[in-house]
């Protein structure tokens, strides 16, 4: 998720905002969250997020190869929107419902094992290029 707001919340309430740019994180039940702040965030913001308990995790500038949306999700998406055009917007989210709810659960699986696959080879490399 990606906020960008000038309204400021604690982690306890749910959600949480920031004028400072937009900022990647996963929000749990308990209102508590990990931050994976882009390459090159603030020192000031990465010490206000720590204030309000907030825990940073290092994160490498964005990389293709280990992001599961771009190497997994997108390529196929793409080739499945070739060509077609929409009237609406309504008729685009209707045909993207439409592909994510055909999607075979081995699409995910694949996915995700794959991406677990791509994040230990990185590991190994100490960062170094990941190969297909």
């Amino acid at each position: 998720m990606s906020y960008e707001d000038h309204t400021f919340r604690t982690p306890e309430h749910g959600s949480h905002h920031f004028s400072c740019g937009p900022l990647h994180f996963e929000l749990f039940g308990d209102g508590r969250g990990w931050m994976f702040p882009s390459h090159g965030v603030a020192n000031l913001t990465q010490q206000w997020l720590q204030r309000y308990g907030w825990e940073i995790l290092p994160h490498p500038a964005h990389s293709p190869d280990l992001a599961l949306s771009d190497f997994h999700l997108f390529g196929p998406l793409k080739r499945h929107l070739g060509g077609m055009a929409f009237e609406t917007e309504d008729d685009l989210i209707s045909e993207l419902r439409n592909w994510f709810d055909n999607l075979d659960v081995d699409f995910f699986r694949v996915g995700i094992n794959s991406l677990l696959w791509r994040w230990q080879k990185c590991i190994d490399l100490h960062g170094d290029y990941v190969e297909k």
